[in-house]
């Protein structure tokens, strides 16, 4: 059976979902292009904590260091940075 729009929350806060907190916060980049690895790793670092419950926190230094499919902090994909960490 497909959900209706009225089926759907007006509003979603992970900050407090079933009180718990999945949210990871800010992290600056800096002078670094490296948005699409902080925010890459935010999403699966926030996916392992609603599955397990258990707060990991992924290198993003070492992701932006030695993942040869993106540009360092000259830009890239978060699709990517997901190819760099299953292999």
């Amino acid at each position: 059976m497909q959900k209706s729009e009225d089926d759907l929350p007006r509003c979603h806060d992970w900050r407090n979902y079933n009180n718990s907190n999945f949210d990871n916060g800010i992290t600056h980049q800096g002078d670094c292009g490296s948005c699409y690895v902080l925010s890459a790793l935010s999403a699966l670092e926030s996916r392992i904590k609603i599955k397990t419950n258990l707060t990991v926190k992924l290198s993003k230094s070492g992701t932006l260091s030695c993942d040869l499919y993106n540009q360092g902090c000259n830009g890239g994909y978060p699709e990517l940075v997901y190819k760099f960490g299953m292999e």
